[in-house]
C-alpha cells in the first residue's frame, strides 16, 4: 500500500513518505534512504528525537537539518497525536490494556455533544407568555401559547390580519405606557379616555371608550348563531376559545 493509501497520516505506523500529502515539500528521501521509514522512529517517550541524535543513529545528512525542522513543526502542531505517539515503538500487551482501560484524558467532540444534550436545562418560558399571564392573571399552558400563535393562520389568510395579531402577542405595540418609559416626557395616560394608565390591556379590553367594539363582536356573533361563550381577556386578545368552538 503506497502512502496515500493512509487515511490518518499522522498514525505512529504510517509511512514517512505519507506526510508528504502534508508537507509538500519536504525531501523526505534521505530519511528513507536512511532507513526512517516509519513516523514512530522520529519519537520516543520525551518526544520528537533531537537532530544530532538521529544523525548519530541513522547516519542522516546535515543537508536534511531543512526537511527535520518542517516535520517537527508538523508533529508539533498535532500536540495530543504527539503524545499518543511517544514510546509507540515499544508497545507491550500490558500497556495496551491499560490504554484500553484508562479514562481519555480529554473528552471528544462527540463526548460533549452528548453532554450538553443530558444536561440541557428544562425549556424557559417565553417571555411574552409570560407577560400575557402577568397581564390577564391566569396561567397559560405550552397548549395554549402554542394556539395562541399559530391559530389564526388557520381561520383566515389575510397578512394583514395575521401581522396586526402577532405584533399584539409579542407586544409591539407602542402604548402610551411603554412610550411614557422610553420618552418620560410624554403621558402614560390613555389616549382615548384620558384618565387611565395606557397598558395593552386597558387599551384594547378595559377601557371604556373600547367597550361598544366589543359590544358589537357579540352581536355578530349571535347572528351568526354562535353559541355564547364568556368575552374574556385571552379569548378577545389571544384568540383562545372554549373547547366548544375550538375544533
Amino acid at each position: 500500500m503506497g502512502a496515500v493509501g493512509y487515511r490518518n497520516t499522522f498514525h505512529p505506523k504510517s509511512p514517512i513518505l505519507a506526510l508528504r500529502a502534508v508537507v509538500p515539500d519536504t525531501l523526505l528521501k534521505h530519511w528513507h534512504e536512511a532507513g526512517i521509514t516509519r513516523i514512530s522512529q522520529l519519537i520516543n517517550d520525551e518526544g520528537i528525537i533531537p537532530f544530532p541524535d538521529l544523525q548519530i543513529q541513522w547516519q542522516i545528512p546535515n543537508c536534511a537539518i531543512f526537511s527535520y525542522l518542517q516535520l517537527k513543526s508538523v508533529l508539533n502542531a498535532h500536540t495530543t497525536l504527539s503524545q499518543e505517539m511517544r514510546g509507540s515503538a515499544s508497545v507491550t500487551p500490558h500497556l495496551l490494556i491499560e490504554r484500553c482501560w484508562a479514562s481519555p484524558t480529554k473528552p471528544k467532540a462527540l463526548t460533549l455533544c452528548y453532554k450538553s444534550w443530558q444536561e440541557l436545562s428544562p425549556n424557559k418560558p417565553h417571555p411574552h407568555k409570560a407577560q400575557w399571564e402577568t397581564d390577564c392573571g391566569v396561567t397559560l399552558t405550552e397548549g395554549d401559547w402554542l394556539h395562541a400563535l399559530n391559530d389564526l393562520s388557520k381561520w383566515t389568510k389575510c397578512y394583514s390580519h395575521i401581522e396586526a395579531h402577532k405584533k399584539l402577542l409579542y407586544h409591539w405595540y407602542m402604548t402610551p405606557q411603554r412610550l411614557h418609559r422610553i420618552f418620560p416626557t410624554t403621558s402614560p395616560t390613555c389616549w382615548r379616555c384620558n384618565s387611565t394608565t395606557g397598558t395593552l390591556i386597558h387599551l384594547w379590553c378595559s377601557c371604556g371608550d373600547v367597550q361598544p367594539l366589543w359590544t358589537t363582536v357579540r352581536l355578530v356573533l349571535d347572528e351568526l348563531g354562535i353559541p355564547r361563550f364568556l368575552l374574556t381577556k385571552t379569548t378577545c386578545l389571544l384568540l383562545l376559545l372554549p373547547a366548544l368552538l375550538s375544533s
